[in-house]
Order: C-alpha cells, then sequence, then structure tokens
C-alpha cells in the first residue's frame, strides 16, 4: 500500500491534510496541530516493512518543534525509528525547510556526533521521541548557548 499526507494548511492551532492510498485521493482531514503530528508520527510507524511506502509533502506548522526536544531522523531508506541507521538527537532551531538537529554519537552515546554545527532534517523525516534525559538535552542546550566557539551559534 502506497499511503501519501499531504498537508495543505497548518497553522500553530489546527491543519488540514489531504490523504492519498495507492494515488487516490482518499479524503481531507482536520485536527489540532499536535494531534496532526501524532497522527502522522502513527501512520509512518504502522506502515509494514517491505509491503508499505510513506510519504508527506506540503507545509506543517513548526509550532511542535523546538529547541531541546528530542526527535529522531529516520532516513528515507528506513522503515522505521528502529532501523540501525535512524540518529537520535534534538532540535537546535527551525526554518521553512525542517529541523536543525544535533545528533548523537553511535560510538558514544553520551556525547554528540558534531559539536560545531547543526544538520538541516526534513520535517517528514522526524520523530518526536525522547532518547535521554530531558535533563541533560536542556544542560547540553545551556552549554552549547553558553560557547558559540566550540558548537557553533544556535538559533
Amino acid at each position: 500500500m502506497k499511503i501519501h499526507i499531504k498537508f495543505t494548511k497548518s497553522n500553530p492551532v489546527s491543519t488540514s491534510m489531504e490523504i492519498f492510498i495507492n494515488e487516490v485521493a482518499c479524503g481531507e482531514l482536520v485536527m489540532a496541530t499536535n494531534e496532526a503530528s501524532s497522527f502522522h508520527q502513527v501512520v509512518f510507524l504502522g506502515c509494514a516493512k517491505g509491503i508499505d511506502t510513506f510519504s508527506s509533502s506540503g507545509k506543517f506548522s513548526d509550532t511542535n518543534l523546538k529547541q531541546g526536544i528530542q526527535i529522531i531522523y529516520v532516513p528515507n531508506h528506513a522503515d522505521s525509528p528502529d532501523h540501525p541507521d535512524s540518529e537520535p538527537g534534538f532540535v537546535t532551531s527551525i526554518n521553512k525547510q525542517g529541523a536543525f538537529c544535533r545528533y548523537w554519537s553511535k560510538l558514544d552515546s553520551d556525547y554528540l556526533r558534531t559539536m560545531s554545527c547543526s544538520e538541516l532534517t526534513p520535517f517528514d523525516r522526524l520523530i518526536i521521541k525522547d532518547t535521554r534525559p530531558q535533563t541533560r538535552v536542556d544542560d547540553l542546550v545551556e552549554e552549547m548557548k553558553s560557547n558559540p566557539d566550540k558548537y557553533g551559534v544556535m538559533g
């Protein structure tokens, strides 16, 4: 089954989306933006490995993502956040194309993979999920803000 969610309108309060199954329009859904984010994740995670494909397009309100929110990046070829190529991290800033994120090192999970720059990641490849104690992330964000020579400028 080929599943596609097309965001047609999104703001901090509500989000409209068209749903396509096997390239056939099935209708439009309108819901609270925070619920739309959860719905997107449920559909993405519910796709059967090797059988279903999932894609999304359009502009989704970025109000659910903000600095310090923990995420998992799921690459295009991966089928779930549990895929070995998926990467946990956190958001450092947002722009219209996606979220700038820092990712944890696969060699030492308590350290960042990169020290001096965040990586722009498309919204539709991110899943909001805590993988570390939030206090660890909050402390690191504050350290990054106070030491731009080491971590680069945030924001």
